[in-house]
């Protein structure tokens, strides 16, 4: 029998709830514990988070206190006791951790750039020489001195050699895998309790899950759901799943008159998300920016349509499986809608090619990519 390889997985704090990235190094761990239990010996390292820190997150203030102690005090500290075996950074936001660690054994992923890859217009606005575009700078500095970095997509990739020159061969894709959470339901009872608990009592459901960031482009789909109604003349609803509205978001809903057109259900665990999927006719995903994007994965597997945005990695990940649309053109996502919701051919189509494309994201596939990784990173160093 091989010899285990030490893992060092160095996560993200709990405490800055970047769901996303937490989300991937708990399916990560799960999957190299439970898949290879034979080939990899697992340790997480990250702040705990506990005692005072959680009394001061109650605050905003104290939220961000408690956040930089615990990226750049608590967190360094206890990287510093790692010793031996890989080192894998699971956060590109988190790669300055490296200077703790012994590069030649560590390895990063980064599932994104987006704020170095921001619109132009967007990036002219933002204060370059702030002490958060310090900081920001400062959080991924590390990926140059990575032994190995894993992307999310071939997306990323391109963006990493790009603003950081890394050479291309020292960064592998390996997409992430789908929760098996999310699933097609099949019983109608369900969908009829689902409906009666979250009160959903009209026509049509444009399901739109992420946060309200510019550059998942929420405007975009609020507009859309306006031209589909007055166009239309439907009872077409939007179920927002994510952080609440913005302040500009909610004045945007009231000066088109949709307010009671919109439903805000705010986060929501797997279980009532995939229920919220499987009773949504569409998905609109039009984002400015993405390294990965799980929700219109998610969707499909759901056997839920998916129109989403040609940007990013979005094309890459969804393909011809989804009905792809210029995020900048408002009439051409409601034209993309308008298709799935009314055109039962092409409304078909699209669900059988999503819950074909998913079958490429599997988390055994991801943990067995990654583990080569480790495997080329202890045969070099």
């Amino acid at each position: 029998m091989p010899k285990k390889i030490k893992v060092s997985l160095v996560t993200n704090y709990v405490g800055d709830a970047q769901f996303s990235m937490i989300t991937y190094a708990e399916q990560l761990e799960k999957s190299l514990r439970f898949s290879f239990p034979d080939l990899c010996d697992i340790s997480i390292h990250t702040p705990s988070g506990g005692g005072f820190g959680r009394t001061i997150r109650r605050f905003s203030t104290g939220r961000k206190i408690d956040s930089y102690w615990n990226r750049f005090v608590v967190h360094p500290a206890i990287t510093k006791k790692i010793s031996g075996g890989i080192n894998h950074i699971t956060d590109h936001n988190n790669s300055y951790l490296i200077r703790y660690l012994d590069p030649l054994r560590t390895v990063i992923t980064c599932h994104d750039l987006i704020y170095f890859c921001i619109p132009k217009k967007v990036r002219d606005n933002m204060l370059l020489f702030s002490p958060q575009h310090k900081i920001r700078k400062y959080t991924v500095s590390g990926l140059t001195m990575a032994a190995k970095i894993i992307a999310d997509s071939e997306s990323t990739k391109k963006d990493i050699v790009e603003l950081f020159r890394v050479p291309s061969d020292n960064i592998k894709v390996i997409y992430p895998g789908i929760r098996p959470s999310f699933y097609t339901i099949k019983n109608t009872d369900i969908f009829r309790e689902g409906r009666k608990r979250f009160h959903i009592n009209w026509d049509k459901t444009i399901l739109h899950v992420g946060d309200n960031s510019y550059y998942k482009n929420v405007e975009a789909v609020l507009n859309v759901i306006k031209l589909l109604n007055d166009r239309l003349g439907e009872d077409i609803h939007l179920v927002k799943v994510g952080k609440d509205f913005t302040h500009k978001q909610k004045k945007l809903i009231h000066d088109l008159k949709i307010v009671n057109y919109i439903h805000n259900f705010g986060n929501i665990g797997d279980v009532d998300l995939n229920l919220i999927y499987n009773l949504s006719d569409v998905l609109v995903f039009p984002s400015l920016y993405e390294g990965f994007g799980w929700p219109p994965l998610e969707a499909m597997s759901c056997g839920v349509p998916v129109v989403c945005s040609e940007t990013g990695s979005l094309k890459e990940t969804a393909g011809s499986a989804a009905l792809i649309v210029d995020p900048y053109n408002n009439e051409d996502i409601a034209e993309a809608v308008t298709l799935l919701l009314y055109d039962p051919l092409i409304r078909q189509k699209k669900i059988r090619q999503g819950l074909e494309n998913v079958k490429r994201f599997d988390w055994r596939k991801t943990a067995e990519a990654v583990i080569n990784v480790y495997k080329n990173v202890l045969e070099i160093c």
